[in-house]
């Protein structure tokens, strides 16, 4: 099922200026960034699962002719800039300067991730190939293979495949880019149910990685506490027309380990009627202590709710609910972080939406210190909030962000994403989260940070 994205028409070619021209001016500038790019690491690709395609109304993918699945290759490249109002340029940690990691922000603020950084950007250069699986006439087979390149990318590596087990360092890639194989699995289909095995994208949480996927250039600050890939195996089963299970054994954000980290993968898709779409998903696990570094067992659980209402042609409503909990070694002593998303949509004309988005989060007791740190995703409490003399991180405050955006799609395979976000977060002790160019230090603290930019999304 696709979530945050407003679906819009290309429009004619204008007078002048033929489509195929325009195509070869974008595919040109991008070239050259991706071969500059490519010079620090490897190349790029992506897809999504669980998507709804609509003309059968599954909730896996389906063929519309009701045929066997078929081959495809598929891809595309989000690139673009984003500035703040105080100046503030990239900040990597003196011990580690070329990599990201729990000790070290890659700019703006804490929570700006795929936006963090000033200036230019390659976020995502992805492609993606496979076959799918369509069992309506019997048991079919496919599977899909997804490989991303850019700044985004650190996001969603995950421990024992693109970087050592546990830890963020020798992994693939340096300084601001990465490379990914976020999905490999293989799909069985047979009438009713799919089944999966492999490494593929949690459904967790309204919001996605693929940046075709979002409508929003900055991501919200939920997605920092979600996990974001896992690997293993589930199914998800069509009770009816209106009704999908999903039930599974994974270990989110990891590849390997598996006797020392597992979980129960589960939710259903409720297409209530025309208009409502309901969405829950939970993933509740244990981490062993070798893993975790943190000298104790963690015990994780990750739930997410999500709504989506078509108001009416030209309008559409958006809300998610997400929780994060670990606990350390069956005690008392939790680790919390929720958060919820709410967003309205607009088509405005054919080539043309609006977009607007609230979101709020808070935690309690959520500390990130040198270890201490693992849960479903790897890592909790990456970026929220942080005393930089202590490593501690700590929100028992609220962060409240709200963007306005809008998505331009002139032809069918480039869509331009602005957006203009402001940000309100201070921490238990009164102080703020962003700073300015001047240092890092208390003094230079803002309670609040204005930031914008563009992004372009060129598919093919």
């Amino acid at each position: 099922m696709t979530y945050g994205v407003v679906y819009m028409q290309s429009r004619k070619v204008p007078d002048g200026l033929g489509e195929a021209k325009m195509k070869r001016i974008w595919f040109g500038l991008l070239g050259t960034v991706a071969a500059l790019a490519l010079q620090f690491a490897q190349t790029a690709v992506s897809a999504g699962l669980f998507d709804e395609c609509s003309p059968c109304g599954q909730v896996i993918t389906c063929n519309p002719c009701g045929k066997q699945g078929n081959w495809f290759v598929n891809g595309f490249i989000e690139s673009g800039f984003w500035a703040n109002e105080f100046g503030t340029k990239n900040w990597y940690a003196p011990n580690d300067p070329t990599r990201h990691n729990d000790n070290m922000w890659p700019g703006n603020s804490p929570f700006l991730q795929n936006v963090a950084h000033t200036g230019y950007q390659a976020n995502q250069m992805y492609i993606s190939g496979g076959k799918t699986a369509n069992g309506k006439r019997g048991w079919d087979f496919g599977g899909q293979v997804d490989f991303v390149f850019g700044s985004d990318v650190w996001m969603i590596q995950a421990a024992g495949f693109e970087f050592a087990n546990g830890h963020d360092n020798l992994g693939w890639g340096t300084g601001d880019y990465y490379s990914a194989i976020p999905q490999a699995y293989f799909e069985a289909a047979y009438k009713n149910l799919n089944i999966y095995a492999g490494k593929f994208y949690l459904p967790l949480g309204a919001q996605r990685f693929r940046g075709d996927e979002n409508f929003f250039y900055s991501f919200s600050s939920t997605w920092d506490f979600l996990p974001r890939t896992a690997s293993g195996a589930y199914a998800a089963y069509d009770v009816g027309s209106q009704l999908s299970v999903v039930g599974g054994w994974v270990v989110p954000d990891q590849f390997g380990e598996t006797s020392r980290n597992n979980a129960f993968l589960g939710g259903a898709i409720f297409h209530a009627t025309d208009k409502l779409n309901l969405t829950y998903f939970t993933v509740t696990g244990e981490v062993d202590k070798k893993v975790s570094g943190a000298g104790a067992d963690l015990g994780y659980f990750v739930n997410s709710l999500a709504a989506t209402y078509d108001i009416s042609k030209t309008w559409k409503a958006e809300f998610d609910w997400s929780m994060s909990n670990t606990q350390v070694d069956r005690s008392n002593y939790n680790y919390t972080a929720w958060g919820i998303n709410a967003a309205l949509y607009h088509q405005f004309s054919k080539d043309l939406s609006f977009g607007v988005r609230y979101n709020y989060v808070t935690g309690s007791d959520f500390a990130n210190g040198g270890n201490y740190r693992y849960t479903a995703h790897g890592y909790y409490g990456n970026n929220l909030g942080r005393y930089p003399s202590s490593g501690l991180f700590s929100v028992k405050d609220s962060w409240k962000a709200i963007s306005v955006g809008a998505n331009w799609t002139p032809y069918k395979w480039l869509t331009v994403k602005p957006e203009v976000r402001w940000d309100i977060a201070e921490d238990e002790n009164g102080d703020g989260w962003f700073w300015d160019s001047n240092g890092f230090s208390s003094e230079n603290w803002h309670k609040q940070q204005v930031s914008g930019g563009v992004s372009t999304v060129v598919t093919f």
